[in-house]
């Protein structure tokens, strides 16, 4: 049986895609256990710059945290970022 144009359309996209997303981080890998460090950009601006005081406040925001029930598909989650 034939597949459809769309499907095959489809399949070829999402090939595409994923080639697309995990081809660079190949590039990336290396074989030196070394790693380099960079201090935090935005450290005090977006978020406390004391690891202290971010480790409060994410435990404060995870704690009053609210369950929700899902009865259906996620399609998309929007998470705003700095």
């Amino acid at each position: 049986m034939r597949q459809s144009v769309r499907y095959r359309m489809k399949q070829k996209t999402i090939y595409l895609l994923v080639l697309f997303v995990l081809l660079p981080s190949f590039g990336s890998c290396q074989s030196s256990p070394k790693t380099i460090d960079r201090p935090p950009a935005v450290a005090g601006a977006f978020y406390p710059a004391d690891s202290a005081k971010l480790r409060s406040m994410l435990a404060q925001l995870f704690n009053n945290a609210v369950s929700v029930q899902q009865n259906g598909t996620i399609a998309a989650i929007i998470v705003p970022h700095a």
